[in-house]
């Protein structure tokens, strides 16, 4: 009896030792699946993340190269500008550079100043036209300024009748002498004439020209033949 009875609690214990192992194994199995489940989750957001990560990627390339392109084009746009400018620069020195030296050679006033210079390219190319323009005038007027000369190689300041840039005369503001202007230098050379009609015509032209006397013909001296 106490046989079958010890057999039997051996039995049993037997069986709770497999049950138990069963436990253990259910429990290590389910632990195992969460594990994996836990996995694929962990693999699939790494995914999602991998291909945002990808997609920003893109975007940042297509920035960058758009970023580029319009540095090209800015680029390309700046140094068009600089050469317009290099041209407009020279341009404006030439102009300047021709009428200067005109301004030596040819009747005082014909040639209008420079003036003052822009920093800006395109300002002083305008002004350059507008120069050239004014000379361009001033070739087809009558004009009386106050100016001075030389006289015997003397300082001398008198009214000088320009007529365009053919020739000019001068005359004294006393009224008593006149002659004929030539330039050397950029110098204004007054040449004396003794002839007193000659003198008397510089005279009345340049009161006719300040409004000083009513227009009339007058003959003025040649600046050759008045010279012989």
């Amino acid at each position: 009896m106490s046989l079958a009875a010890s057999e039997a609690d051996q039995v049993l214990e037997a069986l709770r030792a497999a049950n138990q192992a069963r436990q253990e194994q259910a429990k290590a199995q389910a632990a195992w699946a969460l594990e994996q489940q836990q996995l694929k989750l962990l693999i699939a957001e790494s995914r999602r993340q991998q291909e945002r990560i990808k997609q920003q990627i893109k975007k940042d390339a297509q920035v960058i190269k758009d970023k580029q392109k319009s540095l090209k084009h800015f680029d390309s746009q700046a140094q068009q500008s600089l050469a317009l400018d290099t041209v407009l620069l020279e341009m404006s020195k030439h102009c300047h550079s021709e009428l200067d030296q005109r301004a030596r050679s040819m009747t005082h006033g014909s040639i209008a100043a420079p003036g003052k210079q822009a920093a800006d390219p395109a300002m002083q190319f305008l002004h350059a036209a507008a120069r050239l323009q004014q000379s361009v005038n001033n070739s087809r007027e009558w004009h009386v300024s106050l100016s001075d000369g030389l006289l015997n190689d003397k300082p001398y300041v008198c009214e000088i009748l320009r007529m365009g840039n053919a020739c000019a005369w001068w005359a004294s503001r006393d009224g008593k002498r006149a002659g004929i202007v030539k330039r050397k230098d950029g110098k204004n050379i007054l040449i004396p004439i003794t002839d007193t009609k000659h003198v008397v015509a510089i005279q009345a032209a340049v009161a006719i020209v300040h409004g000083d006397r009513a227009p009339a013909l007058i003959a003025l001296p040649i600046p050759q033949a008045a010279q012989q």
